[in-house]
This record gives structure tokens, C-alpha cells and sequence, in this order.
């Protein structure tokens, strides 16, 4: 039996728009999807609310300090820009709070995206303690790999005609972090999410810029984190017909 055509450069690229369609029509996903960015706004306006009366109260302090009256102009100005200032940490911080509260979410999102994916992906058995064990492991050896890749792509970007080399391998990182929500799931390992980019190299590459382009435009990056978890769950349904029934087992090659 023929195996499937490897998903395209072009199909990656289309995630994006692959997996807001589907959240779209999921209420499930919709659910999973919007309540960190909620959470992360209601903390970021008490962030803001509470940054800003603190450095409100010391532009106060320092127009007592300098004898400035606190209802003159000068005074109101100070007080203004002190709170403005507080309310401008805390919005530069909203990226950092939806990611943070998508952490927890972002394996029951991917989870739910499992049956809906074209093809839908078989559930993973429930792992035995031993399995849970062992998946933590490969969570922090992939995790470790990522960051010592992306150092290795920092350090490429400063070397003179080398960004070429760092861009793609960047792209290439986030889309191993994100595809490890499936495969670890199903006892891939390092190597198995190493060989999936070999393989997969395309697809890989197109999904990677696509999201790092989504990330640098205001307002929309704080879109990515779910839409990448649901993107990267679709990419490997498509790439992996059926997925890997069993928790552990060795990939297909």
C-alpha cells in the first residue's frame, strides 16, 4: 500500500487559517482556545490597576517632594503619566500572561483537536504510571534540546551571512515545541520529533514561518498560542495517518 504524499511547504504555511477555521466551528476548541487569553486580560487589567495606583502614588511622593500641588497642572500631569506608565507594563506583559495561562490548557487543547483532525487521530491509551514518568522525561529532554537550539540559532544570527541558516532553524524549533503535545502523548521521544522535521521538512519549515510572522504583529500574536497548538496537532494528524495507537512504541519509519 502507497503511503500518503507528505503534507506540502504550502500546507504548513496554511495553518494558520487550517486551525481557525476548525476552532471556529468547534465549541470545544473555542472554549479551550479563548480562556487563557481571559484569564490573561483579567490579571493584566488588576496588573494594570494595581501598577498603576503604585506608581501613581509615588509620582505623588515626588510632587510633595517638590512642592508641586497634586490638583495644579503639573501636578495632574504627573499623576496621568505615572498611572499611564503602569498601565503600559502591564500591556506589554499581556503576551507573556497568555502564555502562561495557556500552559495548562494547551494539552486538553490538542487532546480535543485529536478527533476532529482530517484524518482524525486515534485517542492514546491511558498510560500507566511508568508512561507518565517517562513522558514527563521527554518533556524536559525536548524542552532542553529547544533551548539549546535556539541558542545555537541566536549565536548563528550574529555571524555575518549565517541568518539564513538561523531563521529556518528557529522555525523549525517552534514547530518541534509544538508538535511535541501529539507525539508525546504516544511515547515519541527526541528522536521521533527529530525525525518528524527530517521528514517533514516542508511542511515544517512552512508552519514555523507562518506563525513566527503571526507573532510580531500586534494584537494577533496573542492569537498564536492556541491556533499553534491546534495547527501543530492537524500537521502531525495529516503527517501521521491514524497516529501511534500505542504509548511508547517506536515510530513508524
Amino acid at each position: 500500500m502507497a503511503s500518503p504524499p507528505r503534507p506540502s511547504f504550502l500546507f504548513g504555511l496554511s495553518m494558520p487559517v487550517r486551525a481557525a477555521a476548525l476552532i471556529v466551528r468547534s465549541p470545544v476548541l473555542l472554549m479551550l482556545s479563548v480562556l487563557p487569553l481571559v484569564v490573561a486580560v483579567v490579571v493584566g487589567i488588576w496588573l494594570g490597576t494595581t501598577l498603576g495606583g503604585l506608581v501613581g502614588g509615588a509620582a505623588m511622593s515626588v510632587e510633595s517632594w517638590m512642592g508641586v500641588s497634586p490638583e495644579g497642572l503639573a501636578g495632574t500631569a504627573l499623576t496621568w503619566i505615572g498611572r499611564l506608565a503602569g498601565w503600559l507594563g502591564a500591556t506589554l506583559l499581556l503576551p507573556f500572561l497568555t502564555t502562561l495561562a495557556a500552559v495548562p490548557v494547551n494539552d486538553f487543547l490538542a487532546e480535543a483537536t485529536e478527533s476532529r483532525a482530517s484524518p482524525p487521530l486515534q485517542p492514546a491509551p491511558s498510560p500507566t504510571l511508568a508512561e507518565r514518568v517517562r513522558g514527563i522525561v521527554i518533556d524536559l529532554v525536548k524542552s532542553l534540546a529547544a533551548v539549546v537550539a535556539m541558542l545555537a540559532a541566536a549565536l548563528l544570527a550574529l555571524v555575518p551571512g549565517a541568518q539564513i541558516v538561523a531563521l529556518p532553524l528557529l522555525w523549525l524549533v517552534f514547530t518541534f515545541q509544538v508538535l511535541s503535545y501529539p507525539q508525546t502523548r504516544r511515547g515519541e521521544d527526541l528522536a521521533a520529533g527529530v525525525r518528524f522535521l527530517r521528514v517533514n521538512l516542508a511542511a515544517s519549515l512552512g508552519f514555523g514561518l507562518a506563525f513566527s510572522a503571526l507573532s510580531v504583529v500586534p494584537l494577533l500574536s496573542h492569537l498564536v498560542p492556541p491556533l499553534a497548538v491546534v495547527g501543530g496537532t492537524l500537521l502531525y494528524a495529516r503527517a501521521t495517518p491514524g497516529g501511534r495507537q500505542l504509548v511508547g512504541s517506536s515510530p513508524a519509519r
